[in-house]
């Protein structure tokens, strides 16, 4: 762990150090450097915490391991040997998950934080490895497991049924959909319409009662932090709360930051975004 620890401590040096130059000078210069400082300081907390809990999930991990290890030789009466391992399996396959949702967030927070640093990257890749070989072990303790007790392969079979129903399930719960394009091409695509107004005039733009759902792009709303909008000058017709999202200027064209993703898509995971 110390080897992981000892170059982010180096960084928190360096921040502390530009945070501290010249004291007495009120600068504009000086504040953003001391809010440059303060915010790679947060990022590199952020990083610490995250590979503690990654390691101390390995760890727990690890134990299981052992137990289960002894329990292939155990003459212990097959019920309750059964639902053990049954429980230690599902408790690693929890664990495992934790890590790897723990992986994607701090490769998201390294890209978003635009905070240059190899020694992240090497930290995540590391991590990323000792996931991946742990998948392997795992996997070869099951099969060892099914080997010695073929009771036991009728139960994983259901477990692992259950774990692609629950797959299934958090799919769709984070799964969302959008579409973007002008307001004609959507009305023409039976996305919006025009309702309201007085003969023809002061008309508003709002989603058919019965859209055209096949014409939306799905995504997953835990790895879309923003959504490029592919136009300078875009306007959401559904209604999202405000304060979860911000539209921002990138070059020419703008894009849809999502900062607060349960928010966002509290009201409708439907998204129609019209740009000129």
């Amino acid at each position: 762990m110390i080897k992981y620890i000892f170059p982010l401590l180096l960084l928190i040096v360096s921040c502390k150090e530009a945070q501290n130059e010249q004291p007495s000078e009120v600068s504009l210069e000086n504040q953003r450097l001391i809010a440059e400082a303060n915010y790679k300081d947060s990022v590199i907390s952020y990083y610490i915490s995250s590979v503690n809990e990654i390691e101390e999930n390995l760890s727990e991990i690890k134990q299981k391991e052992n137990i289960l290890s002894l329990d292939i030789t155990s003459k212990e009466s097959s019920s309750s040997k059964e639902d053990r391992i049954l429980s230690d399996i599902e408790l690693i396959n929890e664990l495992m998950v934790k890590n790897k949702k723990k992986i994607s967030e701090l490769e998201k927070h390294l890209k978003e934080s635009k905070l240059q640093s190899k020694e992240f990257e090497k930290l995540i890749a590391t991590l990323t490895k000792q996931i991946q070989d742990k998948d392997l072990e795992i996997g070869n303790l099951k099969a060892e497991l099914i080997k010695v007790n073929s009771a036991l392969a009728h139960l994983f079979s259901e477990y692992n049924n259950r774990l692609d129903e629950l797959d299934q399930q958090t799919n769709l719960i984070n799964a969302a959909f959008y579409a973007i394009g002008t307001a004609k091409e959507l009305r023409e695509k039976g996305v919006l319409t025009k309702e309201g107004g007085f003969i023809g005039i002061g008309k508003a733009t709002k989603l058919m009662d019965d859209f055209n759902k096949s014409y939306f792009t799905q995504l997953d709303i835990t790895q879309t932090p923003s959504i490029q909008l592919f136009s300078k000058n875009a306007k959401l017709i559904t209604n999202h709360p405000k304060g979860s999202y911000q539209i921002s200027s990138e070059g020419n064209k703008q894009v849809l930051i999502i900062s607060d993703s349960i928010e966002f898509w509290s009201v409708s995971k439907y998204l129609v975004v019209v740009v000129d």
